[in-house]
């Protein structure tokens, strides 16, 4: 009998043992699966938190260029302000007038001026030929 019981537990390990060797593969293949789908749901998530940052490294150079535009802005029209304030039209509508010789010559002192020299006037709207009397230091 004790022979038998030997055999039956000599029959029975082999049994499993080849279960197992049968199974092995299968083992493998789920265990292979397990960290495959693993490895996956690790990439997903560093993938949606790469993007997540993307969106809001996008989200602060957007504002940032908005600003820095937005100051562009600003700063172009007190340039322009600047440049309407010094124009030679906005000067001449505050009264000034230019003045040069018939030739052409810009005029800014009575001493360039002789008596009964042609002069002419430019004022906002328009002209004047003059020829001067008399000058007055």
């Amino acid at each position: 009998m004790l022979v038998q019981d030997k055999q039956r537990q000599i029959d029975t390990t082999e049994v499993r043992v080849l279960s197992m060797i049968r199974n092995y593969p299968i083992l493998q293949r789920e265990r292979l699966e397990k960290k495959r789908n693993r490895i996956l749901s690790l990439i997903k998530l560093n993938f949606q938190r790469q993007e997540a940052l993307l969106k809001d490294k996008a989200l602060r150079l957007s504002s940032k260029m908005k600003s820095v535009i937005d100051n562009e802005n600003h700063n172009l029209q007190e340039l322009e302000n600047k440049i309407k304030l010094a124009s030679p039209e906005t000067i001449l509508k505050k009264g000034y007038a230019k003045i040069e010789s018939k030739e052409g010559k810009t005029l800014s002192s009575v001493s360039q001026v002789s008596e009964g020299q042609e002069i002419i006037t430019y004022f906002y709207d328009g002209k004047l030929s003059s020829i001067v009397k008399e000058k007055i230091k």
